[in-house]
């Protein structure tokens, strides 16, 4: 905002952009009861591989408006997370195989 507010005078303007990906395709699994993303709780979610049912992505997607988080999958198959106003993107809990 400080770097844009004398773009005029400048002529440079910011932008961010903060998004993580996983590092492998989702498999089967469940996150845990304190599953949180940026302090907000999401819960257990129960997922199927490549998350074929929409299950993490939903549950993910269904707090977006609080956590400025937006959740999706990659052409491979991996977790994508991005955040829509540039906050950081805090992930608490665990998710995989086993968890909960």
């Amino acid at each position: 905002e400080e770097i844009n507010r004398v773009a005029d005078k400048t002529g440079v303007r910011a932008s961010y952009s903060v998004e993580t990906t996983g590092t492998f395709a989702v498999k089967a699994g469940s996150t845990s009861s304190d599953f949180a993303i940026n302090g907000v709780t999401i819960g257990q979610t129960d997922y199927q591989d490549g998350d074929q049912n929409g299950a993490l992505v939903a549950a993910i997607n269904s707090v977006k408006d609080t956590t400025g988080v937006e959740a999706s999958l990659d052409s491979g198959g991996k977790l994508v997370l991005t955040s829509s106003d540039g906050r950081g993107i805090e992930i608490t809990g665990s998710m995989g195989a086993g968890s909960g």
